[in-house]
């Protein structure tokens, strides 16, 4: 093999030519484009759940997916279930004070509009 030129190649591929460089960038690149959104759950450092949601339905193993808000990744229905409780923690935020469950207005009124 004749190489005119010596260079580094990417992610310790090792050395070589700038051509095969040019190669092994466009394959990382294509590779990275492809790479499905699961590939990151590999590396993800799941957030625990807050303790004031109910609690967690039982595991399913029919699929695989990506939790919202950093939450890790598994079965669709323990998504379903962290996009429910993050609706009502946004409803529960848009509340006026006195009017959130546990307050003594709301306890002793028992409405609020």
């Amino acid at each position: 093999m004749y190489v005119e030129d010596y260079v580094v190649w990417p992610e310790e591929y090792g050395c070589g030519s700038s051509g095969i460089r040019s190669w092994i960038e466009r394959n990382l690149k294509k590779d990275k484009l492809d790479a499905s959104p699961l590939d990151k759950c590999a590396s993800l450092e799941p957030k625990p759940f807050p303790t004031h949601w109910t609690p967690k339905p039982q595991m399913y193993v029919e699929d695989y997916v990506v939790w919202p808000e950093a939450y890790g990744c598994g079965s669709s229905g323990i998504r379903n279930w962290i996009e429910s409780n993050l609706k009502k923690d946004k409803l529960d935020a848009a509340r006026p004070e006195k009017c959130k469950p546990g307050t003594a207005w709301f306890e002793l009124e028992g409405h609020c509009v």
